[in-house]
Parts: structure tokens; C-alpha cells; sequence
């Protein structure tokens, strides 16, 4: 049976907390060294009402409003460690900003070379057997799974499973979730604390997105 091939990936980082989306602006982030003068010139800007902003780089995306912000990667031909130093930029800027969550979210669209290998990979994943009798032609929707974290964070390892059936004959996203709950940030300077978690996990949760990956795809196809 042929393995899936890697159609596209990104990498998308996630904070939750209070954030002022009006100073989210091109210009802000050259000022502060966060990107180029080049690139802030040729950056795209929506604000919309001062509760959501949406900032479109080159080789990033960044969207935010009062209560989460989320920077990622336009192609998979990007090095995500661009996308992590924009935000540890950000919060090392805005290091009395409250954060209460982290996530770094690794992304990958895979095609698969038949509709047996498709339905295959679903049916391992959610078999259909338990909803006889409860569903006509069941078949997998979304699937997720948590497990604890490794290490001493708060937390957990998230993993998701979805047919891509519109976005191409026979897809399957697969999106490896590194979440991280601040459940005790210095008062004083919470975003400075959230820079250092991010930088502390960046390395492991690469590879273990690496990972999970990779055993999930042997074990279903």
C-alpha cells in the first residue's frame, strides 16, 4: 500500500489572552524590528471595528482580536522558526499583556492514492461497527484525541483527524496540537513568561509533531 504524500503543511502558533488589536499594524512591527522595512511596506492590514485585525506578511499570516492571537505559515516552503521569532517578538514588546494559553499547531494535508486507502484510514481510526442500527452509511467526520503532556506544563497533546474529501479527490488533514495552560504567570510580566514557555517547548514540539505524524500514517495506511 503507497504511504500518503504530504501535499501541504503549516505551522500556527496560538496565544490566548487580552490583546488590543488596533496597534496590530505593518508599521508597528518594522518599528519594533519585527519585520523588515521591505516587508511592511508590501504587508496587507485589515481592522475591523478595533476588535479584529489581520495582518498579511510575505511568508506569515497574523490575526487578532481582544482575546486570542494567531500567527502562522503561508507555505509550506516557510521556516516556521520566522513565524515563533514574530511572536516571541511580540510578547517580549508587550510583556505585561495577559496570556493564559499557548499553542503551537503543526498542520499537514495529505493525499491519498485511492478511495480504499481513504475509507481504509477512517474506518481504523472511527470503525463503524458500534453505529449500526443508530446511522445510515456512517463514516468518520472529525476525530480527536488528547493525551497528557510529557513534561511538568499544564496541558495537553491534541490530535486531529479529518476526511479533506472537497479539497481534493481523496485528502486527509492532520493537525498535531502542543497546548500549554499558563496556570501560574508572574503577575507583572505574563507575556515575558509565555516567550520563555515558547521557546522552552518550540524544539520537542517539533519533533514530537514529527512524530505522531509519522506513527499515525504507518498505522493507517
Amino acid at each position: 500500500m503507497a504511504a500518503p504524500r504530504v501535499q501541504d503543511e503549516s505551522v500556527a502558533i496560538v496565544l490566548l489572552g487580552s490583546f488590543n488589536p488596533s496597534i496590530f499594524e505593518p508599521l508597528w512591527l518594522s518599528n519594533n524590528g519585527l519585520v523588515s522595512e521591505p516587508e511592511a511596506e508590501g504587508a496587507e492590514r485589515q481592522l475591523i471595528d478595533h476588535e479584529f485585525a489581520r495582518v498579511v506578511l510575505p511568508w506569515a499570516e497574523m490575526f487578532v482580536d481582544k482575546e486570542r492571537l494567531q500567527a502562522q505559515t503561508r507555505s509550506a516552503a516557510v521556516n516556521a522558526a520566522q513565524v515563533r521569532d514574530l511572536v516571541l517578538g511580540v510578547l517580549r514588546l508587550l510583556i505585561h499583556t495577559p496570556v493564559s494559553l499557548l499553542s503551537i499547531h503543526h498542520r499537514t494535508d495529505l493525499e491519498v492514492e485511492t478511495e480504499q486507502q481513504w475509507h481504509d484510514a477512517g474506518h481504523r481510526l472511527a470503525p463503524k461497527e458500534p453505529w449500526d442500527g443508530i446511522l445510515d452509511d456512517p463514516g468518520m467526520f472529525d476525530f480527536a484525541m488528547a493525551g497528557r503532556r510529557p513534561d511538568d506544563l499544564g496541558g495537553s497533546i491534541r490530535v486531529r483527524v479529518r476526511p479533506l474529501a472537497t479539497k481534493k479527490p481523496w485528502g486527509i488533514f492532520m493537525n498535531v496540537n502542543d497546548e500549554v495552560h499558563l496556570l501560574d504567570p508572574p503577575a507583572d510580566e505574563p507575556a515575558a513568561h509565555a516567550a520563555e514557555l515558547l521557546e522552552r517547548i518550540w524544539p520537542e514540539a517539533e519533533q514530537r509533531a514529527t512524530r505522531i505524524r509519522t506513527s499515525l500514517i504507518e498505522r493507517l495506511f
